[in-house]
């Protein structure tokens, strides 16, 4: 004879249950293989966007180390400066690039001075855009720190 159906139903149950385990535990791969691993297309442009945006921050912090002279009279004032475009921190984006950079400081010199960066890619995947923005400050001492290091969209 064959099994209660009660039992039968159990059975059935966790067959199903274990079936949608292993789907959910499958889709969190493959979103983190194409998110994360090695060769997803999401993973390119986490990368280019962050060794971009690293040498414009890098950028950012030589430049506001170099000394400025400014119009101090009889005497020479020097003060620090961040650079207020890509162009004058002579960094060019990779060739061909699926991003879209833009870099801006406030004018202002030693520890009122300020710089941010933003960053947005779009692989047209219907996924939307990714974006990374970056900000930082410059201090009393000559010194930059970063603020801000933000990513969106995945």
């Amino acid at each position: 004879m064959g099994e209660p159906s009660s039992r039968k139903r159990t059975r059935i149950v966790a067959i199903v249950l274990s079936g949608a385990a292993l789907a959910a535990a499958l889709f969190l791969v493959w979103r983190t293989n194409r998110y994360v691993g090695p060769t997803g297309p999401r993973n390119n442009l986490y990368r280019e966007m962050s060794r971009t945006m690293g040498s414009i921050e890098t950028g950012q912090k030589n430049a506001f180390q170099q000394e400025t002279e400014v119009d101090g009279g009889a005497e020479p004032k020097y003060v620090h400066t961040f650079c207020p475009s890509m162009h004058c921190l002579k960094i060019t984006p990779p060739d061909p690039s699926r991003c879209q950079y833009s870099v801006d400081s406030n004018g202002k010199a030693d520890a009122e001075a300020r710089w941010s960066a933003h960053a947005i890619c779009d692989l047209g995947d219907g996924d939307g855009p990714m974006e990374m923005w970056i900000a930082g400050k410059g201090t009393a001492t000559g010194d930059a720190e970063r603020t801000e290091w933000r990513v969106t969209g995945d």
